[in-house]
């Protein structure tokens, strides 16, 4: 299924002065039906069954207006994975700046033998129930503030990115064409 089921949003206020989390302004939960029965690995991973979003549909005016803030940066545990929905459901979206608590965090050298989001927050100390898009958007904004790598995750966002395919090359270039710049 390539479809929202279900999306949450959790927004928070940093201080610009100590990079550090100072609110959370908005927490919110929504349902979506995707018009077809929901994938039983899906439900099993998530609990979020075909009942659950009959019938519902995002509030689209809502979540807007707190996605399209004109200073803020979406933030994702799976960026990479989460922007594709939203950006396809939300185009004025696409040009947003986002941020990844995976690949704009640098966990090993945090001592985090894992990026995974549970696997993350057990070692904090914290449990919730997982899969479910508000208890994970609260559970980074938690991360964020309890393991100090939001000052990373500023730095990291506000720096340029590019990913350079070799399309054709052969296997064996390959580890000459890896290139790391930071």
């Amino acid at each position: 299924m390539d479809k929202i089921i279900e999306l949450g949003i959790v927004e928070i206020m940093v201080s610009p002065s100590t990079e550090r989390l100072t609110a959370i302004n908005f927490v919110g939960s929504f349902y979506e039906d995707p018009g077809e029965p929901i994938d039983p690995f899906i439900t099993k991973l998530t609990g979020i069954t075909t009942e659950m979003v009959e019938g519902h549909s995002l509030p689209d005016d809502t979540i807007l207006s707190v996605l399209e803030r004109s200073d803020s940066v979406l933030v994702a545990h799976n960026a990479s994975f989460d922007s594709r929905f939203v950006e396809k459901r939300y185009p004025s979206l696409k040009s947003r700046r986002w941020a990844c608590t995976i690949a704009d965090v640098d966990w090993n050298a945090k001592d985090f033998s894992s990026s995974k989001l549970e696997y993350l927050l057990t070692c904090c100390g914290y449990f919730y129930d997982a899969h479910r898009a508000q208890n994970d958007c609260l559970a980074v904004a938690w991360l964020l503030s309890y393991v100090d790598v939001l000052k990373e995750l500023i730095r990291s966002e506000a720096s340029l990115t590019y990913k350079i395919s070799a399309v054709g090359s052969p296997f064996a270039a390959k580890d000459e064409l890896k290139v790391s710049v930071r």
